[in-house]
C-alpha cells in the first residue's frame, strides 16, 4: 500500500507559490521605498521652492561654514610663493573722424528766429 501525502500542492506548485510570495514581499518593499522617496522629494521641493520663510538654502560642499570651528592640520607644509607681474600700458589713440564722402552735398542753412 502506497502512502500519498495530504499536501494539495505538488512540488512545482509549491516552488511557484514560494516565488510568488517572495515577489509580493519585494513588491511591498519597493512600494514602501517609492512612497518614502516621493515624500522626500516633496519635502525637498517645499524646502527649496516654498515660501521665503520656509526656504532651504543648500550648503555647497566647496563653501566653508562661518560658524564651524577651524581644525588645525599638523601634517602640512606651507610654501610661500611670490612673483612680480609687469603690466603693459597701451597708448590710447585719439579717435579720428573721416570726412564725409564726396557723394553727399554740403549745404549751410540759416535759421532765423
Amino acid at each position: 500500500m502506497e502512502i500519498t501525502p495530504i499536501n494539495p500542492f505538488t512540488n512545482q506548485q509549491f516552488v511557484l507559490q514560494e516565488a510568488s510570495d517572495i515577489l509580493v514581499k519585494e513588491h511591498q518593499e519597493l512600494q514602501f521605498d517609492y512612497q518614502y522617496l516621493q515624500q522626500q522629494v516633496s519635502e525637498l521641493k517645499r524646502m527649496i521652492f516654498g515660501s521665503k520663510s520656509e526656504r532651504f538654502i543648500s550648503s555647497d560642499i566647496g563653501l566653508l561654514d562661518l560658524f564651524v570651528e577651524q581644525v588645525e592640520v599638523s601634517n602640512t607644509k606651507s610654501i610661500e610663493i611670490s612673483y612680480k607681474r609687469e603690466e603693459k600700458v597701451k597708448e590710447k589713440q585719439q579717435p579720428v573722424r573721416s570726412d564725409l564722402p564726396f557723394l553727399f552735398q554740403k549745404e549751410m542753412q540759416e535759421l532765423g528766429y
